[in-house]
């Protein structure tokens, strides 16, 4: 009876460990060829992570100290893969020369491209020290080429941290990754490491002297993961944008098998993390606090600019409304990273998108488009060497996802402390201006005209017709040019995108950025003199004749339907 129930145990232990496992889309398993000073560096690493609540969901990291030579560190990984019936992670290999032969060196590299042929979902890596780890340790201080015995990069780091006033260097020290972190720069050893590989191309890792690749471990580990977006609120009231924004970064997420996380910043906006899981938010970072009660360009920049400091997400979505295009710009040049403004249209790709002999295809790239030279052409752009990837989209674009009513969100309250300064602008008296223009892109009914209606005096026709229906008035950027009608009513890549019920196409020729701005509306209707004119495309009814005849004339029949009802 006890042997079953032992056995009943380690069943139930297996299943949990495998649904564990099964939560983490990143998956690093370290193999470290000595048993203590390797193994306690990446043990930093592994705190670090787990003590960040976006990262500890996603990653998972095994150190295996192995206390044995060159080759038979990758050995012990395959039998690791093999015995744990390992199906998806990164396996890496972590070594000195020593005084091993170079063969063997070499050796493990070789085999590293033997095995990753076999299997696309176990990636194995050799994270080779020629001389010695404590090499790449010496880099977070110094740039350092001189090939030495190990025993000098010891007494280099021994005086540095005597200097620091740390102490003696240790091999086994427990806080090693602590104190490259806090004293060192992390930043700069990998690019140093980056710069000695570069140069030593065509050269064999042993002949490679001094030089590392735990810089690729290091840099992997520290990788920005997870989609961000700021969750605008005005008066503690989500704008539209938030809950747009949530579904597109949702989807974004699914692609890289990652999470979507709002950055919701205000003062007691706590109460609004519910509608955020309601839309398909799956944390919520809370940013509260009595300066961020009305928006302010510097404490709010200073709140999303630290969030993203301390969470590294790889993706960072700002809308592009009034607080989004004043938000997003400072934000990116405070974490020293590209912006892409006003994007229409997001997506996971490579990027060059066309591979390019001599050039490396990076994966999983968000490639984001947006219209440019005045909406006369479209861009794609990516963000390929720096993180987080930044973009402001275009209010109305994305498609917020439907609400699933009592979903909760993981709830992480971070205080990035504000110390308010002269560029904290002091906020006397708040005028709330008030438009009888109403938002287009709340219209159920839309109709909208082009060039083709003539005059402004002429839009009279389409505000009959509009009224009639219950509808609105919007227009054409040729209207809008020509002073017929305000920027708001503007519909397009460079006004706004709208997807009502019904949406009339009068005199509007169709050009691609007009029909990128509606042409997700659920009925189109297009009335045109012009029988080969481009809108007929995309309308599900098409008129072909004068609008000063035809928009009349349906404005009386659609009365007369009215009142025999």
């Amino acid at each position: 009876m006890a042997k079953r129930g032992g056995q009943k145990k380690e069943n139930w232990k297996k299943k949990r460990k495998q649904e564990y496992l099964e939560k983490k889309e990143f998956r690093y398993y370290i193999f470290c060829e000595g048993q203590a000073t390797e193994p306690k560096y990446f043990q930093g690493f592994k705190r670090y992570i787990e003590d960040n609540p976006i990262y500890r969901d996603m990653v998972l990291i095994e150190i295996e100290g192995c206390q044995a030579e060159t080759m038979r560190v990758i050995g012990k990984a395959e039998e690791y893969v093999r015995d744990n019936k390992i199906a998806k992670g990164e396996i890496w290999c972590v070594y000195d020369k020593d005084s091993f032969p170079s063969s063997d060196v070499n050796g493990v590299v070789q085999r590293t491209q033997v095995l990753n042929q076999k299997n696309p979902n176990i990636q194995y890596h050799a994270a080779w020290s020629n001389e010695c780890i404590e090499f790449w340790f010496m880099l977070h201080f110094a740039y350092y080429t001189s090939n030495n015995h190990r025993s000098e990069y010891v007494k280099f780091l021994n005086e540095k941290f005597q200097e620091l006033g740390i102490g003696k260097y240790e091999k086994n020290m427990n806080n090693i990754f602590e104190i490259l972190m806090k004293s060192g720069n992390p930043k700069l050893a990998i690019r140093y490491a980056k710069r000695i590989i570069e140069n030593g191309v065509g050269k064999t890792p042993a002949q490679i002297a001094p030089g590392t690749k735990v810089y690729e471990l290091a840099e992997e580990l520290a990788k920005y993961k997870g989609v961000f977006v700021f969750a605008q609120q005005v008066d503690n009231v989500l704008s539209g944008i938030s809950f747009e924004l949530v579904g597109e970064g949702k989807r974004l997420a699914e692609k890289l098998g990652t999470e979507v996380t709002a950055v919701l910043v205000g003062s007691d906006v706590s109460g609004l993390v519910d509608e955020l899981a309601a839309y398909g938010a799956d944390k919520v970072i809370v940013v509260d606090d009595p300066e961020l009660k009305n928006y302010r360009t510097e404490p709010y920049a200073h709140a999303l600019a630290s969030v993203i400091n301390e969470f590294k997400p790889e993706i960072m979505l700002v809308g592009a409304t009034a607080i989004g295009r004043d938000l997003g710009p400072t934000v990116s040049a405070r974490v020293q990273t590209g912006l892409t403004a006003d994007c229409t249209l997001l997506e996971i790709g490579d990027f060059p998108v066309n591979p390019i002999p001599g050039k490396e295809q990076k994966h999983n790239q968000l490639l984001m488009t947006r219209p440019a030279f005045g909406g006369n052409t479209i861009a794609t752009i990516a963000c390929p060497d720096n993180r987080p990837q930044m973009a402001t989209v275009r209010p109305g674009v994305m498609q917020k996802l439907d609400k699933v009513e009592g979903a909760k969100a993981e709830v992480i309250n971070y205080n990035p402390g504000f110390t308010p300064n002269n560029r904290y602008v002091e906020i006397l008296e708040i005028s709330k201006a008030v438009s009888d223009i109403k938002d287009i892109m709340d219209a159920k009914i839309l109709v909208s005209g082009g060039r083709g209606v003539g005059s402004a005096e002429n839009f009279k026709l389409l505000e009959d017709l509009a009224d009639v229906l219950g509808g609105q008035v919007s227009c054409s950027r040729a209207v809008v040019d020509s002073g017929w009608k305000p920027k708001e009513l503007q519909v397009g890549q460079t006004g706004k995108t709208v997807r009502p019920q019904l949406y009339f196409a009068i005199g509007i020729s169709g050009a691609i950025q007009h029909v990128a701005g509606m042409e997700e509306s659920d009925i189109i209707i297009a009335i045109n003199k012009d029988p080969d004119a481009p809108i007929f495309d995309v309308a599900d009814y098409g008129i072909v004749g004068d609008l000063n005849k035809i928009v009349p004339l349906l404005t009386e029949e659609i009365k007369k339907a009215l009142a025999a009802k």
